[in-house]
């Protein structure tokens, strides 16, 4: 999960590559899926912060009001980030996942 040893290096290209990993949520291919989904949950690991401002509010988002893909590939990353998470957090994060499956 360190591909960086600075995290800070990687800061300026979060704008490039994160669309990038949403995109590829919804390959037709399940290999693609799945590495895509834990690296959101890396994302999680080293910027925990940027994670919960940036990300998890878009995978919620289609979760909730994506197609059917688009849900798929954004519970697949739920879990890693879930996965990953302090502890504490993972509580909270529970909860919204269970109102949101409610909707």
């Amino acid at each position: 999960s360190r591909l960086v040893k600075d995290v800070e290096m990687i800061k300026p290209y979060l704008a490039t590559f994160v669309p990038m990993l949403q995109e590829t949520l919804t390959d037709p291919v399940a290999e693609v899926q799945r590495e895509s989904a834990k690296a959101f949950g890396i994302l999680e690991q080293v910027m925990p912060e940027y994670s919960r401002m940036k990300t998890s509010p878009w995978l919620f988002d289609k979760l909730r009001h994506g197609d059917e893909g688009q849900q798929t590939g954004a519970a697949l990353a739920l879990a890693e980030v879930l996965m990953q998470m302090d502890k504490t957090r993972s509580a909270e994060f529970i909860q919204e996942l269970v109102a949101g499956a409610m909707e």
